[in-house]
């Protein structure tokens, strides 16, 4: 069996949902001085861990990346779309026996689209108030690691000499991320085979298209927000008035804008007076990831120049992954919607099982280059 419970979508509704008359628009926020910062911020990939490099990282000679990294994020995209369905429905997508029970999750998911509507009327800004939010912590975050603070004697190592091997680090960090994942090591000579026949079994998974995908995608919109809200302000945003929950972050605000400095301006939406920082390339040029990089051998480069399906092309990641993700959410949120059996209230999964003609385990094995072409 396998089913996203019709009882327990419907216990989505809240009882004490924030008020707020659909004709009123979003809050305004008169003060722009945290979403200047955060983009000031963000264009200097701060805050981050401080960048000591070692002068010896930029002799590294490292290979090219076999494929484009649209193909690459694929391949990602399929192994993560695969462990969130263990994760969060307990399904093995590479197990043609239990493709059959996610496919049941997906139709069954399908019947409860009139019982998710009522989430599209909701008026609630919740991704505009996450996303100020998400900005103050993150302003939060770089005053106190002290980003803003005088410069010290010793500058900043310049960023320009290491360009070139930041471009090729990132182009080869989705490579790294696979082997993390599947815990591979590249220098040995079986590992492009271990995940040719893991993407080749993910590439072939069947499952039935979402009939809404724009509907499912705006309800984990909504529980993503309103779930970094939740965990941003150590309380239920959904237990409380609107008005309350605005107030809170603009205090948060207030108390953050208190702590910058105090020559800071804002013209034309650019911050004005703060220090000068160069590039900080911490999380991609650092010892772990030039050790991880180096052992991608230049031999099993060769052997992993695949043609890739588009993402559109892969069930795993137009159908599953959405799923996986909204199953996540509504169980940090105190529903869990996945059901092993039947929950005895009139449950039509059965009904959803005769529906599904056909076998939904294996795919042609295709033709082409490469395992997934």
């Amino acid at each position: 069996m396998g089913c996203f419970c019709q009882e327990t979508v419907r216990a989505l509704r809240p009882d004490h949902a924030p008020e707020q008359p659909k004709d009123q628009p979003a809050p305004t926020d008169p003060d722009d001085v945290i979403p200047a910062v955060s983009d000031w911020l963000a264009a200097r990939w701060l805050p981050a861990p401080a960048w000591e490099p070692d002068p010896e990282w930029i002799e590294t000679e490292l290979p090219d990346p076999p494929m484009e990294p649209a193909a690459l994020s694929v391949i990602i995209g399929m192994i993560q779309a695969q462990q969130a369905c263990e994760t969060h429905m307990a399904v093995d997508a590479t197990d043609p026996d239990q493709v059959s029970k996610l496919a049941r999750i997906v139709g069954t998911l399908n019947r409860r689209m009139d019982d998710l509507a009522w989430i599209e009327e909701d008026a609630t800004p919740w991704q505009s108030l996450a996303a100020r939010n998400d900005q103050i912590d993150t302003v939060r975050a770089a005053v106190e690691q002290g980003v803003f603070a005088p410069p010290p004697d010793e500058k900043e190592p310049p960023f320009a000499p290491w360009r070139p091997l930041f471009a090729k680090l990132k182009a080869l960090a989705p490579l790294v991320a696979v082997a993390q994942l599947l815990k591979l090591d590249f220098s040995e000579t079986a590992a492009p085979d271990r995940l040719a026949e893991k993407v080749r079994a993910l590439r072939q998974v069947k499952l039935p298209k979402l009939e809404n995908p724009m509907r499912v995608m705006r309800v984990i919109a909504r529980a993503q927000a309103i779930t970094r809200l939740r965990d941003s302000l150590g309380a239920d945003p959904l237990e409380h008035p609107w008005a309350r929950l605005e107030a809170a972050v603009e205090r948060k605000a207030a108390a953050v804008a208190e702590r910058l400095p105090e020559n800071l301006r804002v013209q034309q939406g650019k911050p004005i007076g703060l220090a000068p920082r160069q590039p900080n390339p911490s999380q991609i040029i650092n010892a772990d990831m030039l050790r991880l990089a180096e052992k991608i051998s230049p031999e099993a480069l060769t052997r992993l120049q695949w043609r890739v399906p588009s993402y559109d092309q892969i069930d795993l990641l137009t159908t599953a992954a959405p799923v996986a993700t909204l199953a996540r959410l509504m169980h940090v949120m105190g529903q869990n919607p996945i059901r092993a059996t039947p929950c005895g209230r009139d449950c039509d999964a059965g009904a959803v099982a005769r529906e599904l003609a056909a076998p939904t385990g294996a795919r042609g094995n295709g033709t082409g280059a490469g395992p997934v072409g």
